[in-house]
């Protein structure tokens, strides 16, 4: 692998930690404000595996 190909995978791999990160804290918040699916799919429209956020959100959001 190249220096340049590494450096890529680098960024990569640094960008989708922090887009994790970041949708976790917006799960958090959306918990204490707007527990459900839909809100969720509103802060993140478009995004791979929707279909999979209404059993998250209920099972993240089921004490709400």
């Amino acid at each position: 692998m190249s220096s340049k190909s590494r450096r890529i995978s680098t960024i990569c791999i640094a960008d989708d930690v922090r887009f994790r990160i970041e949708y976790l804290k917006k799960i958090k918040e959306l918990r204490a404000s707007q527990p459900d699916a839909d809100a969720l799919i509103t802060a993140y429209p478009n995004l791979p595996g929707e279909d999979g956020v209404v059993t998250l959100a209920e099972s993240l959001y089921a004490d709400n």
